[in-house]
């Protein structure tokens, strides 16, 4: 936040801006007044929140694997090119995931093999 990572931080997307994102598997852009358009999201006001763009990560097959999101503390004008760069960057971060899982997977698998030799 602010250029800062939080470490360990969890959300719970009932009732926030998120919700849509992650239930209907859907881009969602709020240019301004996210706050006031989501009260319950107490988080919205302590990150001074203004604006939001949040882009599910979803594998080939459809499956989801979360989203990508974006607060902003000054208004977000819908830009068609903005909302298109986010979506491919949420695609190729939705393939790393993949990778990543792939590679674990391949990686236990020869685990296994070694330990049953």
């Amino acid at each position: 936040m602010n250029g800062e990572w939080i470490e360990d931080y969890e959300y719970d997307i009932e009732g926030s801006s998120c919700e849509l994102v992650v239930t209907a598997a859907q881009t969602v852009h709020i240019p301004e007044n996210v706050s006031s358009l989501f009260p319950k999201d107490s988080d919205l006001r302590v990150f001074q929140a203004v604006s939001y763009l949040g882009v599910p990560l979803m594998d080939p097959a459809g499956t989801d694997l979360g989203h990508l999101a974006v607060l902003d503390s000054r208004p977000m004008p819908k830009e068609p090119r903005l909302i298109s760069l986010f979506q491919i960057f949420a695609n190729r971060a939705a393939a790393e995931h993949q990778r990543l899982r792939a590679e674990a997977a391949t990686r236990g698998r020869e685990k296994r093999q070694t330990a049953n030799r």
